[in-house]
């Protein structure tokens, strides 16, 4: 699920689908800018984490803040692997009117394939385009499901917390 590029180090992401054939991939750098899905990958096989004994998935915008937030989870030695975790490779804005809005399809399909799924836990960044896509999700599918918005207050995203987290961290036990 997690591959490192041979050229240049970037960090792979793998999504499969129910036969695990690779179906998605998003490639981030770790010296660069670069942020892309690799050509053909079909959205609805974004990456995830899947925990079928659990009714609850937890939402990112991106593989990286999932990961952040699992890191922070251990870090606080609380189980970083007991839900679903689901990255919906990116947001979007409502427009001119959220009823003619959709739900991000990486969440729709994978609602569709659990069926068992009560919760949803929305880990959306902290900007106009995550606040947008938490009320699409919240106007779509509140009558259907527990929702809970734990967006990043004072940060721009997931991994924006952990490495202030990490830093203060650093200036502390220095």
């Amino acid at each position: 699920m997690l591959y490192e590029a041979q050229y240049d180090h970037a960090i792979i992401f793998v999504g499969c689908n129910d036969d695990h054939k690779p179906c998605f991939a998003s490639k981030r750098s770790i010296t660069g800018y670069e942020r892309r899905n690799l050509s053909g990958s079909d959205k609805r096989y974004s990456f995830r984490l899947e925990n079928s004994f659990s009714d609850v998935v937890h939402i990112f915008e991106s593989p990286i803040d999932l990961m952040s937030f699992q890191t922070m989870q251990k870090m606080k030695n609380q189980e970083w692997n007991k839900d679903n975790y689901l990255a919906i490779d990116g947001a979007s804005l409502i427009g001119n009117d959220i009823s003619h809005s959709e739900i991000p399809v990486a969440l729709e399909w994978f609602l569709m394939k659990h069926p068992h799924i009560k919760v949803l836990v929305l880990h959306l960044d902290n900007d106009r385009a995550g606040l947008e896509t938490s009320e699409k999700i919240k106007y779509h599918l509140a009558d259907r499901y527990e929702i809970q918005d734990c967006r990043p207050k004072h940060c721009k995203d997931i991994n924006d917390v952990l490495a202030r987290k990490v830093l203060s961290h650093q200036i502390i036990t220095r």
